[in-house]
């Protein structure tokens, strides 16, 4: 299989923006609704790519 060559601290990055947006996006309508259930999604993703790159490097 390839390797992507992503690395963690990018991965961490990702999901600081994600959390920012989700944050900006929970204060605007104080809704939960689909696209902030997207970014939490997308929030989720991102953690199990942390997690296989960890176990990886291990």
């Amino acid at each position: 299989m390839q390797k992507l060559g992503i690395k963690i601290s990018e991965l961490e990055s990702v999901k600081n923006e994600l959390n920012a947006k989700l944050i900006k996006q929970r204060d605007e309508d104080s809704v939960i609704g689909i696209e902030e259930a997207v970014t939490a999604g997308q929030i989720a993703l991102v953690d199990r790519l942390i997690v296989a790159a960890q176990k990886r490097d291990k």
